[in-house]
């Protein structure tokens, strides 16, 4: 078994879809209902779903995404364009830093080398 996806619940699914894209993020497929609209992006083999309800009634916004990384200052380096604030911070020997989203989601990358297993 594997992961297939993982979903998050936006606000602003044209500013989220511009927002991943800068990180590299390609668009795969668009879907639209009666009660959402969602985007599936890929990236090294790691999809994700931004999920946006058309009614607006409906929306949780929990949760975050964490991407295992090669070499977290350069990829910080590469990306400072496109975030606004940037934690960061060592947990047991992993380097981890983390950005807010356009939609306020938290966004995590965890140093491969580092990383607990």
């Amino acid at each position: 078994m594997r992961l297939h996806h993982a979903a998050i619940d936006v606000l602003d699914l044209q500013a989220s879809v511009s927002f991943y894209e800068e990180l590299g993020f390609t668009r795969v497929e668009t879907y639209c209902s009666h009660e959402e609209r969602s985007v599936f992006l890929k990236k090294n083999g790691v999809m994700i779903e931004l999920v946006e309800q058309v009614t607006k009634q409906r929306v949780r916004l929990s949760g975050h995404l964490a991407f295992e990384i090669e070499n977290l200052d350069l990829f910080l380096q590469e990306y400072r364009r496109v975030f606004t604030k940037v934690e960061r911070y060592t947990l047991h020997g992993t380097k981890v830093a983390y950005a807010i989203g356009p939609n306020g989601e938290e966004v995590e990358w965890i140093e491969k080398n580092t990383a607990l297993k």
